[in-house]
């Protein structure tokens, strides 16, 4: 029993005539001087590591070998300033552009003319192919003539930007046009079709005005049915509103097509 109190009474406190006071001092010095013995021993080794890399800088040696051979512990070294180390997307950047890129030397812009083209692709030019069609090329003709030989002829006219499908005597009921009286003729010149039973002439994006001539009268200006719409208030007073809608009513009087022939007639003398 008195050997057991002796050796725990050892063991816990080695020095019991020290006070509290002072072991604490001497761990705190403990602790100072392991650390510093910590600082020189990496200091040591910092020292050998960078002898390691100047002499491996001029070899073949991959830096991840030297990295992994020379370990440097973060702890002990201060990390470089973003002075030394420059933006990785600026650095490839400036790397981009500080080399241009020339083309090949087989890469070259040369114009040839039309006789070289037809050589090298090896395709004579046809002598037969069609003209560039204007308003009055010689197939445009042809397609007037079939067209004017056969009866009920149709349009595809445009008016107030919508298109309607006319024939004669068609009533056109569209938006108000408030420049125009009863009566009056206008002749329309935005014809997107114009055509008969088996042929069609399509415009881009309408037919010449000289290829047709598309009559419509002005015969009314019909109103609407008025809306009526009421509006309750809180305090009891009734608001109603009235909309009409206005359109104008357009007669096709008459759809021609204007071949050679016909424009060499003379004019009938009245």
């Amino acid at each position: 029993m008195c050997f057991r109190s002796t050796y725990l009474s050892h063991f816990v406190n080695p020095r019991p005539n020290l006070r509290h006071e002072d072991i604490l001092a001497d761990e705190r010095g403990f602790q100072r001087d392991f650390a510093g013995r910590l600082s020189c021993i990496a200091l040591v080794h910092t020292t050998m590591s960078i002898q390691v890399l100047r002499h491996f800088r001029s070899s073949s040696i991959s830096a991840t070998i030297l990295q992994a051979a020379c370990f440097i512990p973060t702890a002990t070294l201060k990390l470089p300033t973003s002075k030394y180390t420059p933006n990785t997307h600026q650095h490839l950047r400036r790397r981009r552009y500080a080399s241009p890129v020339t083309p090949p030397s087989s890469a070259k812009n040369t114009v040839y003319s039309n006789s070289t083209v037809s050589q090298l692709s090896g395709i004579d030019k046809n002598p037969l192919a069609p003209a560039q069609l204007g308003p009055r090329s010689h197939i445009t003709e042809q397609a007037l003539d079939l067209i004017a030989l056969q009866p009920s002829h149709f349009a595809i006219v445009e008016i107030k930007g919508r298109p309607y499908h006319v024939h004669v005597d068609d009533v056109i009921i569209t938006m108000r046009m408030n420049e125009v009286k009863l009566g009056d003729v206008l002749i329309l010149d935005r014809v997107r079709e114009i055509g008969s039973a088996e042929y069609l002439l399509r415009g881009n994006p309408y037919v010449h005005p000289e290829y047709h001539t598309i009559k419509v009268v002005v015969v009314e200006h019909p109103i609407g049915k008025p809306i009526v719409r009421k509006h309750w208030k809180k305090r009891g007073h009734d608001k109603i509103v009235v909309n009409t809608n206005s359109h104008t009513a357009l007669r096709v009087a008459g759809i021609e097509i204007n071949t050679v022939s016909r424009k060499s007639l003379p004019a009938p003398v009245s």
